[in-house]
Protein backbone atom coordinates (compact mmCIF):
# COMPACT_ATOMS: atom_id res chain seq x y z
CA UNK A 1 0.00 0.00 0.00
CA UNK A 2 2.93 2.10 0.20
CA UNK A 3 4.87 4.51 -1.63
CA UNK A 4 5.99 1.73 -4.30
CA UNK A 5 7.18 2.11 -8.00
CA UNK A 6 4.28 2.98 -10.53
CA UNK A 7 3.75 1.20 -13.68
CA UNK A 8 1.33 1.73 -16.67
CA UNK A 9 0.05 -1.64 -17.92
CA UNK A 10 -1.54 -1.57 -21.18
CA UNK A 11 -5.15 -3.92 -21.78
CA UNK A 12 -7.63 -4.60 -23.89
CA UNK A 13 -10.18 -6.35 -21.23
CA UNK A 14 -14.13 -6.22 -22.45
CA UNK A 15 -14.69 -8.31 -19.03
CA UNK A 16 -16.32 -7.19 -16.40
CA UNK A 17 -14.27 -7.79 -12.95
CA UNK A 18 -16.66 -9.94 -10.99
CA UNK A 19 -16.55 -7.80 -8.11
CA UNK A 20 -18.36 -5.14 -9.92
CA UNK A 21 -21.03 -7.97 -11.53
CA UNK A 22 -23.20 -7.56 -8.34
CA UNK A 23 -23.14 -3.81 -8.38
CA UNK A 24 -23.84 -3.52 -12.24
CA UNK A 25 -27.01 -5.96 -11.74
CA UNK A 26 -28.20 -3.80 -9.22
CA UNK A 27 -28.02 -0.90 -11.46
CA UNK A 28 -29.84 -2.25 -13.92
CA UNK A 29 -32.64 -3.38 -12.02
CA UNK A 30 -32.96 -0.40 -10.29
CA UNK A 31 -32.69 1.58 -13.85
CA UNK A 32 -35.41 -1.44 -15.35
CA UNK A 33 -37.66 -0.70 -12.15
CA UNK A 34 -36.91 3.62 -12.75
CA UNK A 35 -38.43 3.32 -16.11
CA UNK A 36 -41.01 1.36 -15.68
CA UNK A 37 -42.24 4.06 -13.46
CA UNK A 38 -42.10 6.87 -15.79
CA UNK A 39 -45.08 7.32 -18.27
CA UNK A 40 -44.84 6.55 -21.65
CA UNK A 41 -48.71 9.09 -22.55
CA UNK A 42 -47.80 11.49 -25.01
CA UNK A 43 -48.72 15.08 -23.27
CA UNK A 44 -51.58 16.50 -25.48
CA UNK A 45 -51.57 20.31 -23.82
CA UNK A 46 -50.28 22.94 -25.43
CA UNK A 47 -46.99 23.93 -25.78
CA UNK A 48 -47.50 28.12 -27.10
CA UNK A 49 -49.84 30.38 -26.18
CA UNK A 50 -51.93 31.30 -29.14
CA UNK A 51 -52.34 34.36 -30.46
CA UNK A 52 -55.54 36.50 -30.21
CA UNK A 53 -57.91 37.55 -32.38
CA UNK A 54 -57.22 41.03 -31.01
CA UNK A 55 -53.37 40.50 -32.37
CA UNK A 56 -54.40 39.54 -36.08
CA UNK A 57 -56.69 42.63 -35.83
CA UNK A 58 -53.72 44.69 -34.84
CA UNK A 59 -51.65 43.33 -37.69
CA UNK A 60 -54.11 43.97 -40.42
CA UNK A 61 -54.85 47.58 -39.21
CA UNK A 62 -51.08 48.14 -39.11
CA UNK A 63 -50.70 47.05 -42.72
CA UNK A 64 -53.58 49.17 -43.68
CA UNK A 65 -52.16 52.04 -42.42
CA UNK A 66 -49.26 51.45 -44.45
CA UNK A 67 -51.36 51.12 -47.43
CA UNK A 68 -52.87 54.67 -47.07
CA UNK A 69 -50.03 56.47 -47.22
CA UNK A 70 -48.64 54.60 -49.91
CA UNK A 71 -45.23 55.13 -51.59
CA UNK A 72 -45.96 59.20 -52.62
CA UNK A 73 -46.48 60.43 -48.85
CA UNK A 74 -43.11 62.40 -48.83
CA UNK A 75 -43.33 63.73 -52.55
CA UNK A 76 -44.12 66.90 -51.42
CA UNK A 77 -41.08 67.01 -49.21
CA UNK A 78 -39.06 65.90 -51.74
CA UNK A 79 -40.21 68.57 -54.24
CA UNK A 80 -39.77 71.72 -51.53
CA UNK A 81 -36.16 70.41 -51.48
CA UNK A 82 -35.10 69.45 -54.68
CA UNK A 83 -36.54 73.56 -55.32
CA UNK A 84 -34.54 74.69 -52.73
CA UNK A 85 -31.24 72.57 -54.16
CA UNK A 86 -32.00 74.71 -57.27
CA UNK A 87 -32.13 78.41 -55.96
CA UNK A 88 -35.86 78.73 -56.77
CA UNK A 89 -36.85 80.92 -53.59
CA UNK A 90 -33.90 82.98 -54.22
CA UNK A 91 -35.53 84.68 -56.80
CA UNK A 92 -37.89 87.15 -55.41
CA UNK A 93 -39.48 86.82 -59.03
CA UNK A 94 -40.02 83.24 -58.43
CA UNK A 95 -40.14 82.58 -54.86
CA UNK A 96 -44.74 82.67 -54.37
CA UNK A 97 -44.12 83.58 -50.72
CA UNK A 98 -42.01 86.37 -50.72
CA UNK A 99 -43.93 88.89 -53.22
CA UNK A 100 -46.81 88.98 -51.16
CA UNK A 101 -44.69 89.64 -47.75
CA UNK A 102 -43.49 92.50 -49.54
CA UNK A 103 -46.52 94.10 -50.58
CA UNK A 104 -48.04 93.22 -47.52
CA UNK A 105 -45.27 95.37 -45.82
CA UNK A 106 -45.44 98.30 -47.93
CA UNK A 107 -49.18 98.42 -47.86
CA UNK A 108 -49.15 99.53 -44.64
CA UNK A 109 -46.30 101.79 -45.15
CA UNK A 110 -48.51 103.86 -47.62
CA UNK A 111 -51.29 103.63 -45.14
CA UNK A 112 -49.16 105.06 -42.80
CA UNK A 113 -48.05 107.67 -45.34
CA UNK A 114 -51.65 108.43 -46.35
CA UNK A 115 -52.73 109.09 -42.82
CA UNK A 116 -49.68 111.29 -42.11
CA UNK A 117 -50.46 113.50 -45.14
CA UNK A 118 -53.51 113.87 -44.41
CA UNK A 119 -53.11 115.15 -40.76
CA UNK A 120 -50.26 117.25 -42.52
CA UNK A 121 -52.57 118.77 -44.56
CA UNK A 122 -55.41 119.06 -42.07
CA UNK A 123 -52.78 121.04 -39.75
CA UNK A 124 -52.26 123.18 -42.78
CA UNK A 125 -55.75 124.67 -43.29
CA UNK A 126 -56.29 124.63 -39.66
CA UNK A 127 -53.20 127.13 -39.35
CA UNK A 128 -54.58 128.99 -42.96
CA UNK A 129 -51.32 127.75 -44.51
CA UNK A 130 -52.63 125.26 -46.94
CA UNK A 131 -51.44 125.73 -50.21
CA UNK A 132 -48.57 127.77 -49.14
CA UNK A 133 -44.70 126.61 -49.81
CA UNK A 134 -44.60 125.34 -46.17
CA UNK A 135 -47.36 122.83 -46.78
CA UNK A 136 -45.94 121.48 -49.84
CA UNK A 137 -42.41 121.18 -48.14
CA UNK A 138 -44.10 119.44 -45.59
CA UNK A 139 -46.19 116.73 -48.14
CA UNK A 140 -42.73 116.41 -49.76
CA UNK A 141 -40.49 115.49 -46.72
CA UNK A 142 -43.86 112.94 -45.98
CA UNK A 143 -43.42 111.61 -49.38
CA UNK A 144 -39.40 111.11 -49.33
CA UNK A 145 -39.30 109.23 -45.97
CA UNK A 146 -42.13 107.17 -46.82
CA UNK A 147 -40.05 105.81 -50.17
CA UNK A 148 -36.98 106.01 -48.37
CA UNK A 149 -39.27 103.74 -45.57
CA UNK A 150 -40.51 100.99 -48.32
CA UNK A 151 -37.17 101.23 -49.96
CA UNK A 152 -35.46 100.25 -46.74
CA UNK A 153 -37.85 97.83 -45.67
CA UNK A 154 -38.36 96.15 -49.55
CA UNK A 155 -33.96 95.62 -49.03
CA UNK A 156 -34.19 93.90 -45.77
CA UNK A 157 -36.45 91.68 -46.86
CA UNK A 158 -34.72 90.02 -50.15
CA UNK A 159 -31.22 90.38 -48.07
CA UNK A 160 -32.84 88.43 -45.64
CA UNK A 161 -35.24 85.95 -47.82
CA UNK A 162 -31.71 85.67 -49.71
CA UNK A 163 -29.46 84.75 -46.69
CA UNK A 164 -32.40 82.35 -45.64
CA UNK A 165 -32.95 80.19 -48.50
CA UNK A 166 -28.87 79.87 -49.06
CA UNK A 167 -29.02 78.15 -45.48
CA UNK A 168 -31.94 76.28 -47.15
CA UNK A 169 -30.22 75.75 -50.10
CA UNK A 170 -27.31 74.07 -48.01
CA UNK A 171 -29.46 71.64 -46.22
CA UNK A 172 -31.46 70.48 -49.25
CA UNK A 173 -30.22 67.33 -49.21
CA UNK A 174 -30.98 66.34 -45.93
CA UNK A 175 -34.71 67.35 -46.79
CA UNK A 176 -34.91 65.68 -49.92
CA UNK A 177 -33.16 62.68 -47.75
CA UNK A 178 -36.55 62.93 -45.55
CA UNK A 179 -39.29 62.77 -48.42
CA UNK A 180 -37.58 59.99 -49.26
CA UNK A 181 -37.77 58.17 -45.94
CA UNK A 182 -41.44 59.24 -45.83
CA UNK A 183 -42.16 57.61 -48.87
CA UNK A 184 -40.66 54.16 -48.05
CA UNK A 185 -42.48 54.60 -44.33
CA UNK A 186 -45.94 53.14 -46.04
CA UNK A 187 -43.82 50.25 -47.76
CA UNK A 188 -42.11 49.84 -44.42
CA UNK A 189 -45.13 49.89 -42.35
CA UNK A 190 -47.11 47.55 -44.41
CA UNK A 191 -43.83 44.52 -44.37
CA UNK A 192 -44.34 45.19 -40.66
CA UNK A 193 -47.87 44.21 -40.37
CA UNK A 194 -47.28 41.65 -43.04
CA UNK A 195 -44.27 40.04 -40.79
CA UNK A 196 -46.24 40.09 -37.42
CA UNK A 197 -49.65 38.06 -39.10
CA UNK A 198 -46.28 35.81 -39.85
CA UNK A 199 -45.11 35.52 -36.65
CA UNK A 200 -48.87 34.51 -35.43
CA UNK A 201 -48.96 31.92 -37.81
CA UNK A 202 -45.60 30.53 -37.10
CA UNK A 203 -46.72 30.01 -33.71
CA UNK A 204 -49.75 27.65 -34.76
CA UNK A 205 -46.77 25.58 -36.73
CA UNK A 206 -44.54 25.56 -33.49
CA UNK A 207 -47.41 24.09 -31.88
CA UNK A 208 -47.85 21.46 -34.33
CA UNK A 209 -43.90 20.44 -34.47
CA UNK A 210 -44.27 19.97 -30.79
CA UNK A 211 -46.75 17.62 -30.82
CA UNK A 212 -44.97 15.43 -33.51
CA UNK A 213 -41.60 15.69 -31.59
CA UNK A 214 -43.84 14.78 -28.47
CA UNK A 215 -45.19 12.10 -29.85
CA UNK A 216 -42.48 10.68 -31.18
CA UNK A 217 -40.25 11.12 -27.43
CA UNK A 218 -42.76 9.90 -25.12
CA UNK A 219 -42.52 6.11 -25.74
CA UNK A 220 -38.55 6.54 -25.59
CA UNK A 221 -39.32 8.18 -22.19
CA UNK A 222 -39.01 5.43 -19.75
CA UNK A 223 -35.91 4.40 -21.09
CA UNK A 224 -33.90 7.57 -20.28
CA UNK A 225 -33.84 6.78 -16.45
CA UNK A 226 -32.73 3.07 -17.30
CA UNK A 227 -29.98 4.54 -19.80
CA UNK A 228 -28.76 6.96 -17.91
CA UNK A 229 -27.51 4.96 -14.90
CA UNK A 230 -24.73 3.36 -17.83
CA UNK A 231 -24.60 6.09 -20.13
CA UNK A 232 -25.32 9.68 -18.43
CA UNK A 233 -22.44 10.76 -15.84
CA UNK A 234 -19.81 12.67 -18.27
CA UNK A 235 -17.46 9.90 -16.22
CA UNK A 236 -18.62 7.13 -18.35
CA UNK A 237 -17.65 8.05 -21.49
CA UNK A 238 -13.98 9.14 -20.64
CA UNK A 239 -13.01 5.46 -20.93
CA UNK A 240 -9.52 4.14 -22.88
CA UNK A 241 -8.33 1.20 -23.60
CA UNK A 242 -5.45 1.80 -20.80
CA UNK A 243 -5.38 0.67 -17.16
CA UNK A 244 -2.66 2.42 -14.60
CA UNK A 245 -2.35 0.41 -11.66
CA UNK A 246 0.47 1.08 -8.50
CA UNK A 247 1.89 -1.77 -6.98
CA UNK A 248 0.94 -2.24 -4.09
CA UNK A 249 -2.18 -0.95 -4.56
CA UNK A 250 -5.77 -0.97 -6.23
CA UNK A 251 -7.45 0.41 -9.63
CA UNK A 252 -8.91 3.66 -9.13
CA UNK A 253 -12.40 4.00 -9.71
CA UNK A 254 -11.84 6.16 -13.39
CA UNK A 255 -9.87 2.47 -14.60
CA UNK A 256 -12.68 0.84 -13.15
CA UNK A 257 -14.91 2.60 -15.82
CA UNK A 258 -12.37 1.87 -17.99
CA UNK A 259 -13.11 -1.71 -17.51
CA UNK A 260 -16.69 -1.15 -17.46
CA UNK A 261 -16.45 0.75 -21.23
CA UNK A 262 -12.94 0.13 -22.64
CA UNK A 263 -13.89 -0.31 -25.61
CA UNK A 264 -17.02 -2.76 -25.78
CA UNK A 265 -20.71 -2.79 -24.93
CA UNK A 266 -21.41 -3.08 -20.46
CA UNK A 267 -23.98 -5.54 -21.85
CA UNK A 268 -21.99 -7.81 -24.00
CA UNK A 269 -18.99 -7.41 -21.26
CA UNK A 270 -21.94 -8.03 -18.70
CA UNK A 271 -23.11 -11.23 -20.23
CA UNK A 272 -19.76 -12.46 -21.49
CA UNK A 273 -18.69 -13.22 -17.92
CA UNK A 274 -15.24 -14.17 -16.92
CA UNK A 275 -12.86 -11.80 -14.52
Amino acid sequence: MGGGSTKTVETQGRQIPGLLRPYLKDLLGRGKTASGEVSSTPYTGGFNAQPLGLEYGAAANQAQVGQNLGINSGQGVIDLGQKQASGYFLNPETNPYLQPQIQATTDQIYRNYADQSNRTASQSIQQGAYGGSRGGIEQAILAGNTNRAIGDTTANLLYGNYAAERANQQNSGALIQQGAGLNLLGPEIVAQGGANTRALNQIGLDEALAQFNENNAAPFRPLEPYANLIYGSPSVFANTGAVSKTSGGSSTWGNIISLLLGGGSVAGSFLGGGA
